[in-house]
């Protein structure tokens, strides 16, 4: 798995456990006078630490709204052609490979990870054999047939990585 993904789940636990605590703290005050009256002199201070807290908030956002765009924009394999070039979106190959893996080995489950490299490379990450790893006859078969089927449906004739997970 990628670690963008990693880190996604964290700042969703993250901002989950935030949200938590600022709702509990929030039903907690009016049981809690003390609290209630920190809170109100710490608002009608003005104090440099509600500058800080924000602050740091903002920051956080920020750093947020970078990291899942970053982590959900859209990766294309740019094919070019005599009279121009086209894109090619990663999910539409994610298909196709879906497609040729359901139909060689029956498996219905999704288990294909297909990332476009910044150089155009296309690489397939299956998360289950469905094959004898050592059987090197059935490994190069789904190679050439890939390769086929990449070329034929995409027009992309480049090499390409094929990770299997044993």
């Amino acid at each position: 798995m990628r670690f963008t993904y990693y880190l996604s789940s964290m700042l969703h636990v993250f901002v989950a456990f935030f949200v938590m605590i600022f709702g509990a703290s929030i039903i907690t005050l009016p049981f809690a006078p003390n609290l209630r009256l920190i809170c109100y002199q710490l608002l009608q201070e003005g104090s440099p630490l509600l500058i800080y807290i924000g602050a740091s908030f903002v920051a956080f956002s920020i750093v947020l709204i970078a990291c899942f765009w970053a982590m959900y924009r859209k990766r294309f394999y740019t094919l070019e052609m005599k009279g121009g070039e086209a894109q090619i979106d990663e999910a539409l190959i994610r298909s196709y490979i879906e497609e040729y893996w359901k139909k060689s080995f029956n498996i219905k489950k999704n288990c294909i990870n297909v990332i476009v490299h910044s150089n155009q490379q296309v690489e397939i990450i299956a998360s289950k054999a469905p094959f004898e790893l050592d059987d090197e006859k059935m490994v190069s078969r789904v190679q050439n047939e890939l390769g086929i089927l990449l070329a034929r449906r995409l027009g992309y004739e480049k090499e390409f990585l094929l990770t299997v997970h044993a």
